[in-house]
């Protein structure tokens, strides 16, 4: 299934959002509140949304010079509960990167998309007071970009 976007249709979004995410979307909802609950959702479960998988043009400065380009970030990731490592550990472009969890470090941007690529999915259950919760894709590790370095 595609993404949607802001220009999708109501039936378009209502069909992505239960093939992603198991959620029945109302008929009375209006297509702004359908696509709003899309994003929400996406966001919640890690997936970029529209907004951010369209690479920006840099934006002008007053004086008509592009902005400066993004570098690599400053990023610390939590350990997960069910692993032994000290560190995470990925590969991107032929190169290895690790990252010790816990900690602030320095990495390029592609660790970062790496990271928002990184969903399990969660199958459908029962909380204790009965809540159906259906199946929907989650973030694999908790983390967050502490500082955004950008090229001289």
């Amino acid at each position: 299934m595609k993404k949607i976007n802001a220009s999708s249709t109501k039936p378009e979004i209502t069909a992505y959002v239960s093939e992603t995410f198991g959620v029945e979307l109302p008929d009375s909802m209006t297509k702004a509140e359908m696509f709003e609950e899309a994003n929400k959702l996406m966001k919640e479960n890690g997936i970029a949304t529209f907004d951010t998988d369209a690479p920006s043009k840099p934006e002008s400065s007053a004086n008509g010079k592009a902005e400066r380009s993004i570098k690599g970030y400053v990023i610390q990731i939590e350990k997960p509960a069910d692993t032994s490592f000290e560190e995470f550990v990925c590969c991107a472009n032929g190169r290895n990167y690790q990252v010790k969890y816990g900690e602030p470090v320095k990495v390029p941007p592609i660790v970062v998309e790496l990271l928002k690529l990184a969903v399990i999915d969660v199958p459908d259950y029962k909380t204790p007071d009965g809540k159906l919760v259906p199946a929907h894709k989650k973030s694999r590790f908790v983390w967050g970009i502490r500082e955004t370095i950008y090229a001289e």
